[in-house]
């Protein structure tokens, strides 16, 4: 049977509703905003980091800061959210900050060539091979809700995230391609420039590898973690 607990939008994002007394229940803290791709990234890192280094959210929060600031403004971003080619620079700064201050090395990657149309099971088990050699993949979840997320995991029916909206599972049966027929009106959909294999090494001496950037045409689409709701703000070829 499907997991309950699969749904948009956890029961912390709900909307404001009445109480008893007529007085709406209070925002919660990250309602309003668009930031959930700085949370997958700080989330994701965090995850591979040796445990003694893994205090390192408010550093790498500034620094992620100052890089949206740099690329689109910050107040832009707040109200729209982060699309594929700003979460990939977010991924360089945070590689390029991990690399100076700790010679970590974060790795990068597209999962597979956006331009390749796999099916569904084709990309569970190349998410399945990184998760399983000690990686991540981040992962734009489209479709019912629009949200990036950490998959962790893969069991033969499942797919297990770390989320920073407190997504914790899904059940695959559910997910589809953006190129594939539409199962129902709730899926979950995936895009290929949507998903980043991560991993971090401690390298001795060697130099941080970046590959995620591809000079594919893609949608550039944005992803708020107010209420997961989905916006396409704009069509716009994803740069070299």
């Amino acid at each position: 049977m499907p997991h309950d607990n699969d749904r948009a939008l956890p029961s912390s994002r709900h909307r404001p509703t009445f109480q008893p007394n007529h007085r709406p229940l209070p925002l919660q803290q990250g309602y309003l905003d668009s930031l959930c791709g700085i949370y997958t990234a700080i989330n994701a890192i965090a995850l591979l980091l040796p445990k003694s280094r893994r205090r390192l959210h408010d550093k790498l929060f500034t620094v992620l800061l100052d890089t949206i600031e740099a690329d689109e403004g910050i107040d832009t971003v707040i109200r729209e959210g982060i699309g594929f080619r700003l979460e990939a620079d977010l991924l360089d700064a945070a590689a390029r900050y991990l690399h100076r201050q700790l010679g970590l090395a974060l790795h990068s990657r597209p999962l597979f060539d956006p331009r390749q149309r796999l099916p569904i099971d084709a990309v569970f088990e190349r998410i399945g091979g990184v998760t399983t050699n000690g990686g991540v993949v981040i992962a734009a979840l489209l479709g019912r809700v629009r949200h990036w997320s950490v998959i962790t995991r893969l069991t033969d029916r499942s797919i297990l995230f770390h989320d920073s909206a407190g997504l914790t599972r899904l059940h695959r049966r559910r997910c589809r391609m953006d190129h594939e027929p539409p199962k129902t009106a709730n899926d979950y959909v995936l895009k290929p420039g949507g998903l980043l294999a991560i991993n971090v090494k401690e390298p001795s001496g060697s130099v941080v590898s970046i590959t995620h950037r591809t000079s594919v045409a893609s949608n550039k689409l944005r992803f708020s973690t107010a209420n997961l709701e989905m916006r396409l703000l704009q069509q716009e070829p994803v740069a070299a």
